[in-house]
């Protein structure tokens, strides 16, 4: 008796533990596809806390790839979690709103044009930036236009964190992205072009530059920026690596209000004749190569300011490669211009070119008009340094005088 009650006491505990056994874990062997977390709700049932950039399926995180064929006429979203790939031109005429993660597949020699009242607004964020990428499977330079801000499209496009690559292609000979003349404007910051076939950023007479700044450049086989005069003054330092063309190419034109040309980091270059009609500052550190016989002139109460330091002078020089004396032509300080135009530890060579039978130096100073030089250098000159007809008030600058 007394063995069968010992035996009979251990199979009451033995049930007593099964019945407390833990219930299975819901996560057990639940991976997220390895981006995201398993987590347990209230009804002890698992779901995918998915990563940024990932939507939850089931028990899984992916990414959902879109391919969009119709044009933007109303409001729209595209969500950090969605890959957009475009079948053919893209035309926004509503609001097109691209969250951070987003990448937008452009077709081959595709475009997106954002116009009438259309504007586009990408947001990325430093870790998770928007990219518009090639759609072919071996991407190259060119393999995409670009993206074109029209006059009709609202005045809040922006991008922000956004990635441009291989895009610049030749369909159309413009930048991956396009300001067209009239009005077009854009806000482009902490942005990255890279791998284009063409320039990176094309900002045509009369469009707006709200802010331009953190963008950097990379691999890019034509000038990074191309612009007009009124709005260089608009951009920001910029980065630059494994570039063909490491200038800002500035387009003929006039300058219609006061502003400062910063060091960028690049030189600037000329591509037509520059008409200064207001106060314009040239930033210490900054150099300027003008293109092949061209000149700046200033004009109308304008007042040109080459403002170098002793650290950082500015540089006004050849464009050519191999530059020779007379590659370029002058700065005119004409008798329509302020008396205030002021040239500071600035150094000028190579220029000096005929434009016909004499020789205008590489500074003209008109018959009435005025300027001031203290520590300015003259070299390379292809007849002489300054042609003066005005006033020069020159301090620690030495120089040869052509015959008036």
């Amino acid at each position: 008796m007394k063995r069968l009650l010992i035996v009979s006491s251990m199979t009451l505990l033995l049930g007593a533990a099964c019945d407390n056994d833990p219930a299975p874990d819901p996560c057990e062997g639940v991976t997220c596809s390895d981006h995201g977390t398993c987590l347990v709700d209230a009804d002890n049932q698992a779901y995918c806390e998915c990563d940024t950039c990932y939507a939850e399926d089931g028990l899984t995180c992916g990414r959902e790839e879109i391919e969009v064929s119709a044009d933007i006429t109303e409001p729209t979203v595209w969500q950090s979690h969605q890959t957009i790939t475009l079948t053919d031109y893209l035309y926004v005429s509503s609001e097109l709103i691209i969250e951070e993660c987003v990448e937008v597949r452009m077709v081959y020699d595709g475009a997106i044009y954002v116009q009438d009242d259309g504007a586009i607004k990408s947001e990325g964020s430093e870790q998770y930036p928007v990219t518009f990428t090639s759609s072919e499977t071996t991407p190259a330079a060119g393999d995409w236009r670009n993206i074109e801000i029209y006059p009709s499209a609202a005045a809040d496009s922006r991008f922000d964190y956004t990635i441009f690559e291989y895009g610049g292609g030749y369909g159309n000979g413009f930048g991956t992205l396009r300001l067209l003349d009239g009005g077009a404007s854009v806000e482009v910051t902490n942005s990255t072009f890279r791998n284009a076939r063409l320039h990176a950023v094309q900002f045509e007479p009369g469009s707006q530059i709200v802010g331009f700044t953190g963008n950097s450049f990379d691999n890019i086989e034509a000038e990074l920026i191309q612009i007009h005069p009124e709005a260089v003054a608009s951009l920001s330092p910029i980065t630059s690596t494994n570039n063909s063309r490491d200038v800002v190419l500035i387009m003929g034109g006039d300058t219609l209000t006061d502003g400062t040309w910063n060091d960028l980091g690049v030189p600037y270059e000329t591509d037509g004749y520059i008409y200064i009609l207001n106060t314009i500052t040239v930033a210490s550190g900054v150099t300027l190569l003008m293109g092949d016989d061209l000149a700046i002139y200033v004009q109308d109460l304008g007042t040109l300011l080459l403002d170098g330091t002793s650290d950082a002078h500015v540089t006004v020089t050849s464009a050519q490669p191999t530059p020779v004396a007379g590659d370029w032509r002058n700065i005119e300080i004409d008798d329509s211009a302020s008396t205030d135009s002021l040239f500071r530890f600035t150094d000028f060579s190579y220029g000096g070119a005929t434009g016909g039978a004499d020789s205008y130096g590489m500074l003209y100073v008109d018959y009435i008009a005025e300027i001031a030089l203290e520590d300015v250098t003259f070299s390379d000159a292809m007849t002489c340094d300054i042609y003066q007809r005005g006033t020069i008030n020159a301090t620690n600058t030495t120089f040869n005088l052509c015959s008036p």
